[in-house]
């Protein structure tokens, strides 16, 4: 299995993945989105490919006041058909690698409350969870 950055080809693979875990965003979006990002030295957007993209791991730098520098891990995608082959462990290894290559202190990442499954995962991952808290959004448009 490959590991490699997200290319714009991707994106078609790329919005089915979102779809499956119920991620905004139209295909139009995902789009525009990846094109902002893209080429950022504060991001990474990396597919697991064998025979075709399985999953995505979606990585920036969190800088702020009231900590050390961290990796923030915005999602992780596996294929529902893929899942329980070592995919999301493998995102996870170069998302933890990218983090060091960056000289962050370590990995942060939330998870709903609802995926139980994917608690299980970081938790055998090594990841702690460290608190729960409520999320608000305020949109501009």
């Amino acid at each position: 299995m490959l590991i490699r950055p997200a290319t714009e080809s991707d994106l078609p693979v790329l919005c089915d993945l979102c779809a499956q875990l119920d991620y905004a965003g139209d295909p139009a979006d995902i789009a525009r989105w990846f094109a902002g990002l893209r080429g950022r030295a504060d991001h990474a957007l990396l597919v697991a490919e064998d025979g075709g993209v399985l999953g995505f791991a979606d990585v920036s730098q969190r800088r702020h006041l009231i900590g050390p520098p961290m990796a923030e891990l915005e999602s992780l995608v596996v294929l529902d058909t893929a899942r329980g082959r070592g995919v999301g462990a493998m995102l996870l290894a170069a998302t933890e690698a990218w983090a060091r290559q960056h000289n962050l202190a370590g990995v942060n990442l939330g998870s709903r409350v609802t995926r139980k499954d994917a608690h299980r995962f970081y938790e055998r991952e090594g990841y702690t969870r460290v608190k729960e808290q409520a999320i608000y959004r305020k949109m501009f448009a």
